[in-house]
């Protein structure tokens, strides 16, 4: 049996537009949802380690030839959409049956399924779905067997590497997502040979009323670990399942945690329509429980506190014989015992009173040798997972503290810099930004969006000054100086180009590399007549011979907002070239990126840092960057205090 999914083409395209790790989480759903008490997600991998099939086994209900039909024929349709509850009384996660196409987003797949039918008869079917065409489902005709009950479901034909799906960090978030919910049923799930087990790495569970107005309260479970998780703020129906789940947006140094909200009206907002949680009921409810989380840390931060000091002072190894003073001494000191407590793990790690003392009193005078804005930068420094913990104390025996104050500040400015240029390219004020005298500006004086390694060789200058400057950074500063013709184009024209960044590579030859970036108006969208004028600047660059395309790579790049026609499609074809690049010979390639690519490549770069920060730029503080850095460069409308929308 072979039909066409009833759904828009591109809406299943953007279903499976997904991370690995979260489409095998949506099959381990499906899994516990069909009632299964054993799950397993193995990967089959090449000599490289490489991940070449991935195959996630169930002893669930399985589904019958018509349950198959229902769930893949209609998205949106399920079962599950008829109850709150599986045939096993289990509350279930999905309920639009979208969870399957997050997989097949990830290659060809097939699940192999084992079910009763109504007849009582133990039959055997399989379902496929080809990557290369999302709407069309084969479902097989039912077989008798004598296998149990469950769903074998393999996914294989990878278009790019299921990146992710590996080591500490895929662990950490299914135990995070799946910690409340294996708590409470009897269910089991082993991911890449090892056991999700949440409850033998709890530390701490505490159970919290939140009120909502006209509804039953809302419960709010907060789950502290003995290890590494991804911190979360899962929002869960009234019986725990989680439906989705953003940053807590609280500072708790030194734990690692997970918080559950469960309320009956999250299951109102299920799916893909879980959006705007940050106004009206919902979002004060949100609120109240952020609240209740900074309060609940609080608390535990004191205990832990009160509790850490006591043992060193005890074992006299405490850096403090007497009461502070004074006010500020006090809240030095204040600032001292965070810190430590903090890093406790990384000082009780010697086994000696004298290795401790010492420790703690390198970190005191590390603190007290700090600049006056240690405190603010401090409580998002020390936001890490634990294992940084013991980086950081190990951090200020050898790195001046302003030295990390320094990298904090210059990553958060970055990411606020980010959030500045999305609204200044992608906003609704975007259509207000000119060119040449605004957006190239700015973007000369942040170079490292395009690359750390870059650094400014050209801005704003013809092809011939591109020339000189390129002479000059091989070292021929001679022919130079004695560049005189003007660098045209295959019509003649004299070109201008927007940026030239460049940087050297230390290898066996003394090769560098040129970047020119040819910088449009948000409001401009390229097609062939933009493409054809970068592919002039490369043209002019290969047929003059005083350029080095030997021992120097060209790329050739230009940027705006949209991509249409010919364009577009020559740029994602992905079988050919790499995302982006529309040409390439002999040392000189040619780019086409959307202003989404460029903001997508410089948060990637800066995710890690971001990360271990826990440091998220609200809108304000990315246009206030913006005002204070590149104000002679803003247009009238975002110069002004009203953060502008963004698209």
């Amino acid at each position: 049996m072979e039909f066409d999914v009833e759904l828009a083409e591109h809406h299943l395209e953007r279903l499976g537009a997904v991370t690995p790790l979260t489409a095998v989480t949506e099959l381990i759903w499906n899994a516990l949802d069909a009632d299964a008490t054993e799950v397993a997600v193995e990967f089959a991998r090449n000599e490289l380690q490489g991940v070449e099939e991935i195959r996630a086994i169930d002893n669930g209900h399985g589904m019958t030839q018509q349950q198959a039909l229902d769930g893949f024929k209609t998205l949106g349709l399920s079962w599950k959409l008829q109850s709150k509850t599986s045939p096993g009384d289990r509350p279930l996660h999905g309920r639009d049956g979208r969870g399957r196409y997050l997989a097949a987003g990830l290659g060809d797949i097939t699940w192999t399924t084992v079910a009763v039918d109504p007849e009582d008869e133990t039959r055997r079917l399989s379902i496929a779905i080809k990557l290369t065409n999302l709407k069309h489902v084969s479902i097989s005709d039912p077989t008798p067997t004598d296998a149990p009950t469950g769903t074998r479901a393999v996914i294989g034909g990878f278009i790019k590497d299921p990146a992710g799906l590996s080591g500490e960090r895929a662990v950490e978030s299914l135990t995070g997502t799946f910690g409340l919910y294996l708590q409470t049923t009897n269910s089991h799930v082993v991911y890449d040979r090892e056991e999700i087990d949440p409850e033998s790495i709890q530390d701490h569970r505490a159970e919290y009323s939140i009120a909502a107005e006209g509804e039953q309260d809302a419960l709010l479970v907060v789950v502290e670990w003995k290890k590494t998780v991804d911190r979360a703020l899962y929002f869960c129906d009234e019986l725990g399942t989680p439906l989705h789940s953003e940053q807590p947006r609280i500072q708790a140094p030194g734990f690692e945690f997970t918080a559950y909200l469960q309320w009956t009206g999250f299951r109102g907002n299920a799916g893909l329509e879980l959006v705007n949680l940050d106004s009206g009921q919902t979002g004060k409810l949100i609120e109240d429980a952020r609240d209740q989380l900074r309060e609940h840390f609080k608390e535990r931060s004191d205990e832990r506190t009160r509790q850490v000091i006591t043992d060193w002072q005890e074992q006299k190894v405490y850096p403090f014989e007497d009461e502070p003073k004074s006010h500020a001494e006090e809240v030095a000191r204040d600032v001292f015992d965070v810190v430590a407590v903090s890093a406790a793990s990384a000082v009780n790690s010697s086994e000696n009173k004298s290795g401790k003392r010492l420790s703690l009193r390198l970190l005191r005078e590390a603190l007290e040798h700090a600049p006056g804005s240690l405190h603010r930068v401090l409580s998002e420094v020390l936001d890490l997972k634990e294992e940084r913990l013991e980086e950081l104390s190990a951090l200020l025996d050898k790195t001046p503290l302003a030295a990390l104050i320094e990298t904090s500040t210059q990553i958060t400015d970055r990411l606020d810099f980010l959030g500045g240029l999305e609204a200044l390219v992608l906003g609704e004020d975007s259509k207000h930004v000119k060119e040449r005298s605004q957006l190239h500006r700015i973007l000369a004086g942040e170079t490292w969006v395009f690359g750390e390694e870059y650094a400014l060789a050209a801005d704003d200058n013809s092809l011939t000054t591109v020339l000189k400057n390129h002479l000059q950074i091989l070292g021929r500063t001679e022919l130079a100086e004695d560049v005189s013709d003007e660098v045209l184009d295959a019509e003649g024209s004299r070109a201008i180009v927007d940026l030239m960044l460049a940087r050297s590579l230390s290898q066996a030859r003394n090769r560098r590399e040129h970047l020119v970036v040819e910088l449009k108006a948000p409001k401009v969208t390229i097609g062939d007549e933009e493409a054809s004028q970068i592919r002039r600047y490369a043209n002019a660059v290969v047929d003059d011979p005083r350029f080095d395309i030997k021992d120097v790579h060209w790329d050739f790049v230009i940027v705006a907002s949209k991509v249409k026609g010919m364009v577009d499609k020559e740029r994602t074809d992905v079988a050919t070239t790499p995302y982006g690049q529309i040409s390439g010979v002999s040392g000189i390639r040619i780019w086409v990126w959307t202003w989404g690519d460029v903001l997508d490549g410089a948060a990637h770069r800066l995710k890690f840092v971001q990360n271990l920060l826990d440091y998220q730029p609200s809108t304000e503080a990315a246009l206030n960057y913006l005002r204070e850095k590149h104000a002679a460069y803003l247009p009238e409308q975002l110069s002004t205090t009203d953060p502008p929308a963004t698209g």
